[in-house]
């Protein structure tokens, strides 16, 4: 077998491994979200879904995204030292946000039209917190392909969080069950890198320094000066449809919005991000071969076309009666919402693998000119319905149609990258 065709495989395998995981960590979520949302109101989704991506927004900001480019040095002695760095950001960045909410978090929520988690302001930074380190050990095992133990981390975050979410909710506590739920799950997948890998970063100590930890913040400066803000626009988008349908409309229909999200996430879940990942592990390992990362990218985009077309497919045919029937029949308008959306789900999903081509490929200014794009579309779509007075039925179509067409833009965008980089080097 050659080179190329070993690396191609080992995408797959690793990907398979996460996908076994992925799979069986959303079949316990689905199995758990009947008995949710009977313990659960739509306005307790709604509050868990403005917590999520207030969290999810601030997370990119405690490390920089310094953190993704762990799986890029030639050497496990400068990814220890990025990894240092990265975790020393987390804590003073950290700390630093739980100071300025504790000064102003009222106003400051207020204006961001997230009054619902005013009494639990302090639980933004600590989610944010537990996220991001999850997310750290997360790519020092890509490095390492370590795609065993993510795979024990999520069903270990699966396991605990939706447990959890299910016993604080019967205890009565609603909605802030849901909120520490996705908190426990975080920082108990992070707990599992870390007993893992505790006894040789400590063997490993000595090679960490500060010059070195300089070197790499120079190094690797693209990351916070075009990654993060990148990142933010990234974050903001995934989660502005949400915010969106929370502001121009009541809390129960974003709890249905949130849901119908929650859906969409199980095949970006399951196919995009766990082929990301093992795409990342594998392109960082071939960055020198422009013919091999071409072929390799290639194939993986084939592939996942393959995989999500009959699952989008599904969706638009059949998400309203499938919620009605498993989820009870308030929550019909949830799958109406997700057949509207699974329009641009094929090409989210093999977008997603290709973005990691651009940490490959140094294009940090495209990332962000890219994100750029999707939240300035968004924003319009959002000031236009705001102004015209728009039902959420003429919403939620306008914002799936614009994202397919900006998920096929990009993909061909990248695709086109690295096919110049090939024939410029072969």
């Amino acid at each position: 077998m050659s080179t190329r065709s070993s690396m191609s495989s080992s995408v797959f395998r690793g990907a398979r491994t996460l996908f076994g995981a992925a799979l069986l960590s959303r079949l316990l979520g689905l199995l758990s979200m009947p008995v949710l949302t009977r313990v659960y109101g739509p306005e307790s989704f709604g509050t868990l879904a403005v917590y999520t991506a207030l969290a999810s927004q601030l997370m990119p900001l405690l490390t920089l995204r310094y953190s993704v480019a762990l799986p890029l040095p030639r050497s496990d002695g400068s990814a220890l030292n990025l990894m240092a760095m990265s975790l020393g950001l987390l804590a003073v960045l950290t700390l630093t946000c739980l100071a300025v909410l504790s000064l102003a978090s009222g106003p400051l929520l207020d204006w961001l039209q997230a009054g619902a988690v005013k009494p639990w302001w302090w639980l933004i930074p600590l989610g944010a917190a537990a996220m991001a380190l999850f997310e750290l050990m997360s790519f020092w095992a890509t490095r390492l392909r370590g795609y065993g133990l993510i795979a024990r981390a999520q069903m270990l975050q699966a396991l605990l969080g939706e447990s959890t979410k299910v016993g604080l909710g019967l205890a009565g506590l609603h909605p802030l069950g849901l909120v520490l739920g996705q908190i426990i799950a975080q920082g108990a997948g992070a707990a599992t890198f870390l007993r893992h890998y505790h006894a040789d970063w400590d063997a490993r100590r000595r090679q960490v320094s500060g010059a070195r930890m300089r070197f790499l913040a120079r190094r690797y400066r693209d990351f916070p000066l075009f990654r993060l803000p990148s990142q933010l626009l990234l974050g903001f988008a995934a989660q502005a449809p949400l915010l969106f349908v929370s502001a121009l409309y009541d809390t129960g229909t974003a709890g249905q919005f949130a849901l119908a999200m929650t859906a969409m996430s199980l095949p970006m879940t399951l196919i995009g991000r766990t082929m990301g990942q093992a795409y990342y592990g594998e392109a960082a390992r071939m960055r020198d071969d422009a013919q091999g990362l071409w072929r390799m990218s290639f194939v993986v985009q084939a592939r996942l076309f393959l995989f999500a077309i009959p699952f989008a497919a599904l969706l638009i045919l059949a998400a309203e009666p499938i919620f009605a029937l498993v989820f009870g029949e308030e929550w019909r308008m949830a799958g109406h919402f997700t057949a509207t959306l699974a329009v641009f789900l094929v090409l989210q999903v093999t977008s997603a693998p290709l973005m990691q081509a651009l940490n490959i490929l140094e294009q940090q200014r495209i990332f962000l000119v890219l994100n750029a794009a999707r939240v300035a579309g968004l924003v319009a779509i959002y000031l236009v319905a705001k102004r015209g007075g728009w039902t959420v039925d003429s919403f939620v179509p306008v914002v799936a149609g614009f994202l397919s067409l900006f998920y096929g833009a990009q993909t061909l965008h990248v695709l086109a990258l690295l096919w110049l980089r090939k024939t410029r080097e072969s």
